[in-house]
C-alpha cells in the first residue's frame, strides 16, 4: 500500500470521474486516483480510525471505559454490563 503525506492549507476535494471509473482526492497539488474498491476500502478504514480516537478521547474525559464493553448474560433474566 502506499504511503503519502500532504500538508496543504487548501481542503482536501473529491470527484466521481465517471470517465475513468476513478474517485480522485484533490489536495493543494497533490491528486490520489483510487478505484471504487480502493475509495470504498479508504472510506471504511478512515472511519474506522476515526471511531476509535474518539472511543479513546471519550474514556478520557471519563465517559466511557477505555476497554471494550462486554455484555454477558447470567443465569438471571439481567445482563450485566463489565468494563
Amino acid at each position: 500500500m502506499a504511503c503519502f503525506i500532504v500538508s496543504a492549507r487548501a481542503h482536501p476535494v473529491v470527484e466521481a470521474r465517471t470517465s475513468t471509473a476513478t474517485v480522485v482526492i484533490k489536495a493543494g497539488d497533490v491528486i490520489v486516483s483510487l478505484s471504487p474498491d480502493e475509495a470504498t476500502q479508504l472510506c471504511k478504514d478512515l472511519a474506522h480510525a476515526a471511531m476509535a480516537l474518539s472511543r479513546t478521547a471519550r474514556a478520557r474525559r471519563g465517559m466511557v471505559p477505555a476497554g471494550g464493553i462486554e455484555i454477558a448474560r447470567g443465569n438471571t433474566d439481567l445482563v450485566e454490563v463489565q468494563a
